[in-house]
């Protein structure tokens, strides 16, 4: 049952309340719903708030329908305790200036921002992604192809992010999103580009010597809260990916975050060692090592250059498995039995055997008469 989140009269789902024009949302959502919430109201003039997706540390994301065009969107908000604070609006602003200079099948859309008149909130209004987060695979047995598959997605994301000059800066399973296109097949979608930096700018959102990311996918120079950060730091990230989808862990691990970004920046760099069963080429394990060097100029320089390697890695692959198909002997004819003769007239194969056999008998009397009579004679 649908209810008004002011006057809680029922009604049809989405549907406009005639007493105060909230509309109508699932009774079970609102009974969940924090203090604060938007449900049911209008966003921007034109985004109804229906669900509670996710909530972040600095807003919510809502599962809204756009009207009057009945679109599902994904729609960001900033939380009102942080309405006030310039860094964190800055930031929120940052993302979404930067979501609209991308459009890129692997990068999630943005369809429109500002700020709501009636609410005094932020909002971002992003493609509506159904599908799962990366960090969900991370522990399944996936097949060498589909990790490259979703290698090559993030990849191709990056490539056209730093095109346009732009660093991701917290790229990690959980902001890559695996959905199915209209034709079925999975695409990997990088979002959450809130702490992204646009190369150039003018206006910093951090300061030197402060750590920003997530330690376990934190290239050394971000651990290390250097200030230039190129977008070999996400190439960095990016090789993290690869060693834990490839391996099933981790390369550097710890209790606390200072111990983890220690390791990222100081100790050695791990072989990686595939799950078992996973037959990963050399060239992608040289790649994954390449892209986790400690000196940001010794990895590939942006994800362009790591999409060409993944596309010779998926080359390797097909024409491994061409080779593989090629060399497989064919099954060989089954002898078929001789067609019996007309008039159902044929012999059995045991009285084939018996005729031959009284036939060389025959031969072999014959032979024995012949030699006796000679001695008769």
């Amino acid at each position: 049952m649908a209810v008004c989140p002011k006057c809680r009269s029922t009604g049809p789902k989405a549907e406009q309340c005639p007493r105060d024009g909230l509309h109508f949302v699932d009774e079970a959502v609102l009974a969940n719903a924090p203090e604060g919430h938007l449900l049911g109201l209008t966003i921007g003039r034109k985004f109804v708030p229906m669900e509670i997706l996710g909530e972040g540390g600095m807003g919510f994301i809502y599962k809204s329908i756009q009207k009057p065009v009945g679109r599902m969107v994904a729609l960001k908000v900033l939380k009102d305790n942080y309405m006030h604070d310039e860094v964190i609006r800055d930031r929120f602003l940052r993302e979404a200036e930067v979501i609209a200079k991308l459009n890129h099948r692997n990068i999630v859309m943005l369809f429109d921002s500002g700020l709501d008149e009636n609410t005094g909130v932020l909002y971002m209004a992003m493609e509506f992604l159904s599908g799962k987060s990366v960090d969900k695979e991370v522990s399944q047995n996936i097949s060498l192809q589909r990790i490259v598959s979703i290698c090559t997605g993030i990849a191709a994301a990056l490539a056209e992010a730093h095109k346009h000059g732009i660093i991701h800066r917290d790229l990690k399973p959980e902001n890559v999103f695996l959905v199915l296109d209209e034709d079925g097949k999975e695409v990997s979608k990088v979002l959450d580009f809130g702490f992204a930096r646009l190369q150039g700018a003018t206006k910093k959102l951090t300061q030197a010597g402060i750590a920003f990311g997530t330690p376990h996918y934190m290239a050394p120079e971000q651990a290390m809260g250097l200030e230039t950060i190129t977008s070999a730091a996400d190439v960095y990230s990016l090789g993290i990916m690869m060693f834990e989808l490839v391996t099933g862990q981790v390369p550097y691990d710890g209790v606390h975050a200072m111990e983890i970004m220690n390791k990222q920046v100081n100790a050695p760099i791990p072989t990686p060692q595939p799950r078992p069963g996973l037959k990963t080429p050399m060239r992608m394990l040289q790649l994954i090592e390449a892209c986790m060097q400690k000196e940001p100029e010794d990895r590939p320089a942006d994800g362009a250059t790591v999409l060409a390697e993944l596309q010779r890695v998926q080359e390797d692959i097909e024409n491994s498995s061409a080779i593989l198909t090629a060399h497989v002997p064919l099954p060989q004819p089954v002898p078929q039995a001789a067609p019996p003769v007309a008039g159902g007239g044929g012999l059995k194969p045991q009285q084939l055997v018996l005729l031959i056999g009284g036939a060389v008998a025959f031969l072999l009397l014959g032979v024995i008469i012949a030699l006796l009579l000679s001695r008769i004679t």
